[in-house]
């Protein structure tokens, strides 16, 4: 990472392919760039990676093994898996958190794998003025795919629970049955609601930790 005008500046280098994912060929991998490219491991000062073991493990990974070559180069478990991994685990610990971010799965699955059931909720939303808005997938290891998720379903609400009593009543569909009882309950709403609020924030921070410094 370069100085200019007493700032840190991020310049991206690289993809390196590797035939191995063990700390071992990572590392090797890692040196070989460096030396290719006429940089001073002495001058490494830094090193940040998820929380992986392979990476973090204090005895054999990939932080210990390149500090073998430079004493200076700190390692720092990114800040934005980090937040990732403190919300999943606070969302696990709520039970109406943890019932909503499931059935936001299966509705995106319901809805991703058919065609006909896509149809049919484009066309509720255009019978209820909305605009029409895809289900977003969301991500355990993309904290900003749940904040994109749970904004559709807010924002299309109606429009999904309306879609999901349909397919029940026209087929019979036992899946989006089960979804609109949650969606469409006093604590699924709430929750909603809740979420739309909460991960815009984390969202916000996510952002912010990622940002470039001005």
């Amino acid at each position: 990472m370069p100085v200019a005008g007493g700032c840190p500046q991020e310049c991206f280098m690289s993809i390196l392919h590797v035939k191995s994912v063990d700390a071992a060929t990572i590392t090797d991998a890692l040196l070989t760039f460096l030396r290719d490219n006429n940089l001073d491991f002495s001058k490494l000062v830094g090193q940040g990676y998820d929380g992986a073991s392979v990476f973090s493990g204090h005895a054999n990974g990939v932080q210990k093994r390149l500090r073998l070559h430079s004493c200076h180069a700190i390692y720092i478990h990114c800040a934005c898996h980090r937040l990732q991994l403190a919300s999943l685990q606070a969302a696990d610990a709520v039970t109406s958190v943890k019932k909503v971010f499931g059935a936001m799965s299966n509705l995106w699955k319901l809805f991703h794998y058919s065609p006909k059931k896509t149809e049919t909720l484009v066309a509720v939303q255009a019978a209820l003025n909305l605009p029409e808005l895809k289900v977003v997938k969301p991500s355990d290891t993309r904290w900003l795919s749940h904040e994109r998720c749970i904004r559709a379903i807010h924002k299309e609400l109606p429009a999904i629970i309306t879609t999901l009593y349909q397919l029940y009543e026209n087929s019979g569909d036992a899946e989006a049955y089960g979804l609109a009882l949650i969606f469409s309950s006093f604590s699924g709403v709430a929750t909603v609601i809740l979420l739309s609020e909460v991960l815009d924030l984390l969202a916000r921070l996510n952002c912010f930790m990622q940002r470039r410094a001005s």
